[in-house]
């Protein structure tokens, strides 16, 4: 395990820079965790959230290291573009990406026609990348990479670890990028550990003020919200999702007394509001109710959101009395599809039953479900989109679901667990590294026109301030229009799960209304009371052009 130093014993003076690009509009955890790994290592660092903050590319130049945090799909596409900016702008810094997703960027970095900017970097550390990060920071502190070569060392550890510095972690059955290595020109080091180790409080030193991120709002009140986790994994395998692929099912506490003090620390910042950002909170629900306990003794004042999978939600349903009574005011929960057989192609473990139930157990005790989708997959069929609208309106959950999530298309990064599943050997193509998934085309071509249309929607109604019932109606109109436009087209050999669209009474009614909430699923609270945070982008979606902007130094520089 590695041990960080004391200030005094580390002899070296050395300028380490970190960067996030997004955390989903919160201040960014992952740079405060980093940060006190490496002050108490004895560095100087400085932090940079592009998210809110002015790009200065004379300050990076200043720096000795330069580590950019890319904890989902979003902030990893900034990222990259980042790199690549700041290798045109002549900076040759050593670099590294960590984070969950740096396991899904080192894909790219080895291949002949997609590494682009991911070959200039000098480390991907994955899992738990504390003692990786600062371990590779001691090794540029020490002069192992030089200004022109950049030249590592390769680590392993963990499932999944490289080897060397020309094999990528594999994924059982699966090497999406087979006959593209080119490591044996170049090492760098890759590491992907999920080895536990010892918790540090986030030093938060230096970030932005909370004024800044995402608050709590619910009607005309709002609140400052801080952002902690309790566990990093997941216990569960959803095909889809990037966190198995390296957590391969296990989760890793984070100390109870570090979280509390967090807490603390945010709690002293003006924060009224806390999100547990856990993969699913009640993965040890145990350690989950011990943290709500203290942390409601400590703080009676203090309300919070969590995200719990809807298995979860159905399997503790005596849990969430005590949740609310703490002050739990909603609940994130991934229902992706009103469809049980896409949830079953990516091994959700619920069913379109299970959502029902869900949203029952959670509005007994008036917590709201606010959810996560991904409407657009290789299996969705026309029927399917309208049948999650029609989901949304009959569980009263229109103005719950943020505008984005209706243009979800299925991220497939490398080293997907979805790509090691011999029944989808077909559906998936080669890697788009710009954008770091797999492609596949849907089996009705007016699903992927409509995904780009549903895209375009979203990004205007977040810049026009449209709210969520009002954006529903527009992307229902435009949905109804461009399926009963397109005659339901029959494809000849729809692929395996797609199923033929019938021409019935429900497409010739292009008119047909929105369904009323059923009786026992009507939330007690209005629709403009209903809590949520003011940030509506989320991990899965692709970058806006305002984000691209902020990690383009062409006219900063």
């Amino acid at each position: 395990m590695y041990r960080p130093r004391s200030m005094a014993a580390n002899l070296l003076w050395m300028r380490v820079q970190l960067v996030s690009t997004y955390e989903l509009g919160h201040q960014p955890l992952q740079l405060a965790s980093a940060a006190a790994w490496l002050r108490n290592a004895g560095y100087d660092v400085a932090c940079l959230d592009l998210a809110i903050q002015t790009l200065d590319i004379s300050l990076m130049a200043q720096a000795d290291a330069i580590a950019i945090s890319v904890p989902m799909h979003t902030a990893s596409r900034l990222a990259l573009r980042l790199v690549g900016q700041l290798r045109t702008a002549g900076i040759e810094t050593p670099i590294a990406l960590y984070g969950l997703y740096a396991n899904v960027a080192s894909y790219s970095a080895d291949n002949l026609t997609t590494a682009g900017a991911a070959a200039s970097v000098d480390a991907f550390l994955s899992g738990e990348y504390h003692p990786a990060l600062a371990g590779w920071v001691d090794e540029v502190a020490k002069g192992m990479y030089g200004s022109k070569s950049r030249q590592g060392v390769v680590t392993s550890g963990g499932p999944g670890a490289h080897v060397d510095g020309s094999h990528h972690p594999s994924t059982p059955g699966s090497n999406p990028m087979e006959g593209g290595i080119t490591g044996q020109t170049r090492k760098r080091q890759v590491s992907l550990d999920i080895k536990r180790h010892d918790s540090l409080v986030p030093d938060r030193d230096g970030l932005a003020p909370l004024e800044r991120y995402a608050r709590l709002r619910i009607g005309d009140e709002e609140r400052l919200a801080g952002y902690v986790e309790t566990t990093r994994g997941c216990s569960h395998r959803c095909l889809h999702c990037p966190v198995p692929a390296v957590y391969d099912g296990r989760i890793r506490k984070v100390g109870a007394d570090t979280v509390l003090a967090d807490i603390e620390h945010l709690v002293d910042a003006g924060a009224g509001h806390i999100t547990f950002g856990d993969p699913d909170f009640l993965n040890a629900p145990g350690y989950a109710m011990e943290i709500v306990r203290e942390l409601h003794a400590a703080f009676t004042h203090l309300t919070f959101d969590a995200t719990i999978k809807v298995e979860h939600i159905v399997k503790y349903p005596m849990l969430f009395p005590r949740l609310a009574q703490a002050g739990c005011l909603f609940v994130v929960s991934a229902f992706e599809s009103a469809s049980d057989v896409i949830l079953g192609k990516l091994m959700k473990g619920h069913t379109y039953k299970d959502m029902e139930a869900a949203i029952t157990i959670l509005r007994s005790c008036s917590i709201e479900p606010r959810v996560s989708l991904v409407p657009f997959t290789p299996w969705t069929t026309p029927d399917d989109i309208i049948d999650l609208l029609d989901m949304a309106a009959v569980f009263d959950l229109i103005p719950n679901i943020d505008t984005v999530q209706w243009s979800i298309r299925l991220l497939v990064p490398p080293g997907s667990l979805l790509l090691g599943t011999p029944a989808n050997s077909d559906v998936f193509g080669t890697l788009d590294a710009e954008h770091l998934s797999h492609t596949w085309q849907s089996a009705y071509p007016v699903l992927d026109d409509l995904q780009m249309e549903l895209d375009n929607l979203a990004s205007k109604a977040a810049l026009q301030g449209i709210d969520a019932t009002s954006a529903y109606t527009l992307i229902r109109e435009r949905a109804l229009d461009m399926l009963y436009t397109s005659h339901m087209t029959y494809i000849a050999n729809p692929s395996p799960g797609t199923e033929k669209v019938a021409n019935t009474g429900r497409w010739r009614n292009i008119a047909k209304g929105i369904p009323l909430p059923a009786a026992h699923l009507r939330s007690p609270i209005l629709a403009e009371m209903r809590p949520k945070l003011t940030e509506a982008w989320f991990c899965c979606a692709e970058p806006t052009s305002f984000q691209v902007d902020q990690v383009n130094c062409d006219t900063r520089c």
